[in-house]
């Protein structure tokens, strides 16, 4: 009877709590949003958030870099594609962009070791062949980086982007012709079979093998290095007698404009591309490389490569130059899309 009473005493209570709904995962309510992080590069209140940056890298990866640049300095970062006006951006970042001086703002800074007439060099890349060391065979020895000529005849056993869907493999191409001629251009379409569409696709076929090497951008190559794949990047001469020099270095550059509108914001940014974290950003999501990081292999001495020098309407140029050396009479077998 003791037992009963009590729990008679309790049922009330126990009914109450059933009727209380449980929060659980399932429930319709929905989680509070987590707070916005602080920017880590704290940016001093007085500098004006919004900026305007043009920029020639595509849309992808400068969206990608304006939003990282975005998340730590608290910039309010804005992409200006190249179609805009010359007094539509505070900031320049990109690759191909030869400007004229009476664009760029003279600027010092504390945080760049140098910058030449306002331009910093925040990156680079670098033309190579990258071959598969085990299809390669005994030869690999004879493949060091500082070697003067490929160790095996290229003909017929790699690959490439199409430069006409890769502006760094295009680019490259076009300052060997500036140096060389057409003649530079046939010798290399001569030694490849088949155009890849992608650096995807170049990448897989290089790392299954199905290639014994690549002509294309080191930084391409990278990934497949570091996850165990048989890849040796070489920056030897595709032809030591003919051509003896033919590794192209590309320089990412950056620049406050004349005209800008956010001078403070620009420069903020421009200071920011030095630092630490943007380094190991690019370095760990993108193919490009601090400039200053020691050089390696046969790019030792300058007259090792050839710097890329763009040019107006370079790519307008280089494409009715390639569809006359890779395509003649509308041949269009070469690629693999």
């Amino acid at each position: 009877m003791k037992i009963i009473r009590r729990y008679l005493l309790l049922f009330p209570i126990i009914s109450m709590l059933a009727a209380t709904p449980l929060k659980t995962e399932s429930s319709s309510k929905k989680p509070k949003a987590d707070k916005e992080k602080p920017a880590e590069h704290k940016m001093p209140s007085s500098i004006p958030k919004k900026l305007m940056v043009l920029s020639d890298l595509d849309e992808d990866t400068i969206l990608q870099i304006l939003k990282f640049i975005d998340n730590k300095t608290g910039l309010s970062c804005t992409f200006v594609s190249q179609n805009g006006t010359e007094e539509s951006f505070d900031v320049f970042i990109g690759s191909f962009f030869k400007p004229k001086s009476e664009i760029v703002q003279p600027c010092t800074s504390d945080v760049w070791n140098q910058t030449n007439n306002g331009i910093v060099s925040w990156s680079r890349w670098k033309s190579c062949i990258v071959f598969n060391t085990v299809l390669l065979g005994d030869k690999t020895q004879g493949a060091g980086s500082n070697d003067t000529k490929p160790p095996v005849d290229l003909t017929g056993i790699i690959s490439a982007i199409d430069p006409l869907k890769d502006k760094y493999t295009a680019s490259a191409l076009y300052t060997l012709y500036k140096k060389y001629g057409k003649t530079v251009l046939y010798r290399i379409n001569g030694y490849i079979p088949l155009y890849m569409g992608t650096k995807t696709k170049l990448t897989a076929a290089l790392g299954n093998g199905r290639y014994v090497g690549a002509y294309t951008i080191d930084g391409y190559a990278i990934p497949l290095l570091e996850a165990g794949y048989p890849i040796h990047i070489n920056y030897t001469a595709l032809d030591s007698d003919q051509f003896p020099v033919t590794t192209v270095v590309g320089t990412n550059i950056a620049f406050i404009a004349t005209h800008a509108q956010n001078p403070r914001g620009a420069k903020y940014f421009i200071d920011f591309l030095a630092s630490e974290s943007f380094r190991q950003y690019v370095g760990q999501n993108f193919f490009f490389t601090p400039p200053y990081e020691k050089p390696q292999g046969s790019l030792q001495a300058k007259s090792d490569f050839l710097p890329l020098e763009p040019e107006v309407n370079w790519v307008q140029t280089f494409a009715e130059l390639w569809k006359d050396v890779a395509y003649p009479e509308g041949i269009d077998e070469k690629l693999l899309s």
